[in-house]
């Protein structure tokens, strides 16, 4: 007989307690936080980049090296105690890029050719500076500057009396170019309409003498103009259809005439104040007409001084036709660049304030007894002028000239803020009726804000402030500026 012995499991095997497991545990962790601690402290104490300013990347300058055109400089990478203050210095070398001087006042992060730059390279010196000392850099050479071809900007005129016998006398007109400029001159034969027309032979000459082949024909003038650059070429108007002689003196001598406009770069709708400066050598004008609607009439204004707002953006041509007593003429004509006007600005105002109109202060009336009457406020006089002149270019405004037109010993304080500013603060006095401040001519970048202030002890002021908008016309503002007001307001009746 078999006997069964029943089977047993094997004993389970003892557990570990658990006090030690958690132990185990958080020794791992701690291990692990020990080591990030110490990394961590390793970084904290890891010195940070110290002393005076270390030049890491050389300064470079960019631009189109030609006459009247804008470069702009970059600083390059620097090292050292922050703050770092940067100022620059641009030089004229030599064509191979040495021998190189600084250019007076040319101390901004941009600078706009001139001719004594033509033929030279340029470089920029970059100074930075902070509590612990300064050094400088300077930038390999540009290209060398070559000179600016000639354009027209006025086109020639042409005076005398259209008479066979008499002579014509012609004037160049307005361009603009690197220096030296030479011209050519070639008078034309047209049909009575002015069109149709044929070089004279032999007649080069800045004056030409009416032949009987020119009866009942117009002449225009053109002027070549040439330099280093290359040349361009203009036409005048056409003179009148040549009268046959009258057979009577020729003694009188021709008027001439001539006019200036201001603003320089009217808006659409903008009144613009044109002013004679016509003469006659040998006598007075009888007869000074404006043509502004360019149909040859001459027939929208008269005078020494007129005004007019065109009511389109573009080049509109404005004629001026004098007449001296003995019915000679003479025609001068501009062409005026009228842009389209930027959208409305609001008030001139900052988060913390709202500028009020500029009204006379009022006196606190006595207890009895009638209010004294009260004090008006006086404005300068004559009232400051602010004239900027400039274009549009890809990254900003390239302000050719600024100039401030107020009376002796006014202050003008300028203020800048933004991008590429010419010079961020500038305060100066007027020694005669006119400034310009070249300081401030180059390239304002886009978003960048120059205010002028405009003042005279006890009087009401001028202000102007002048934004550059990335591809958009720049917004101007002018008000007014109270007697001891640090801020603007409007001008009364405005």
């Amino acid at each position: 007989m078999t006997t069964l012995t029943p089977l047993h499991p094997p004993a389970p095997r003892p557990r570990e307690p658990l006090g030690r497991s958690l132990r185990v545990a958080l020794t791992i962790v701690g291990a692990v936080l020990a080591l990030l601690a110490g990394a961590g402290a390793s970084r904290a104490e890891r010195p940070k980049p110290s002393g005076p300013p270390v030049n890491t990347q050389t300064p470079s300058v960019s631009g189109q090296t030609t006459d009247g055109e804008p470069l702009v400089a970059d600083r390059g990478e620097w090292s050292g105690d922050t703050p770092i203050a940067y100022a620059y210095q641009w030089r004229r070398c030599d064509s191979s890029g040495a021998a190189c001087s600084e250019i007076a006042e040319a101390t901004g992060k941009s600078y706009v050719l001139r001719p004594d730059d033509v033929g030279s390279r340029l470089r920029v010196t970059v100074t930075a500076k902070n509590e612990k000392g300064s050094a400088s850099a300077e930038s390999a050479p540009t290209g060398v500057v070559s000179a600016a071809a000639p354009v027209s900007v006025g086109i020639p005129s042409i005076s005398g009396v259209p008479e066979v016998g008499q002579t014509l006398t012609g004037r160049q007109g307005t361009w603009t170019g690197t220096p030296a400029i030479e011209y050519a001159w070639q008078w034309r034969r047209c049909d009575a309409s002015g069109a149709g027309c044929a070089d004279i032979p032999d007649a080069t000459g800045p004056s030409y003498q009416l032949s009987p082949e020119d009866e009942a024909k117009a002449l225009r003038l053109r002027v070549t103009a040439t330099n280093a650059a290359g040349s361009a070429s203009a036409d005048s108007d056409p003179t009148a259809a040549v009268a046959p002689s009258s057979g009577g003196p020729k003694s009188n001598v021709p008027p001439e005439a001539a006019f200036v406009f201001f603003p320089a770069h009217p808006v659409v709708g903008e009144e613009i104040d044109l002013v004679s400066i016509s003469s006659d050598p040998d006598g007075a004008l009888a007869q000074q007409q404006w043509d502004f609607d360019e149909d040859g009439q001459f027939d929208d204004a008269s005078g020494v001084r007129a005004t007019h707002a065109f009511g389109s953006a573009g080049a509109h041509t404005v004629r001026l036709r004098v007449t001296d007593s003995s019915g000679a003429v003479d025609v001068s004509s501009q062409v005026i660049d009228v842009s389209a006007p930027p959208p409305p600005i609001g008030p001139v105002s900052t988060p913390a304030e709202t500028v009020s109109p500029v009204v006379a202060p009022l006196a606190q009336p006595p207890s009895t007894g009638a209010a004294p009457p009260q004090s008006p406020l006086l404005a300068m006089s004559p009232f400051p002028i602010v004239r900027i002149v400039g274009q549009l270019v890809s990254n900003g405004v390239l302000i050719r000239v600024v100039s401030v037109r107020a009376p002796r010993g006014a202050v003008v304080e300028v203020r800048c803020r933004g991008a590429l500013c010419p010079v961020r603060r500038l305060r100066t006095k007027l020694r005669s009726g006119r400034l310009r401040l070249r300081r401030l001519e180059g390239l304002l970048g886009a978003g960048a804000r120059i205010e002028l202030f405009v003042r005279q002890p006890g009087r009401v002021g001028k202000y102007t402030r002048f934004r550059a908008r990335p591809g958009r016309l720049p917004a101007r503002l002018d008000a007014c500026l109270p007697p001891g007001a640090p801020r603007p307001a409007r001008c009364a009746g405005a």
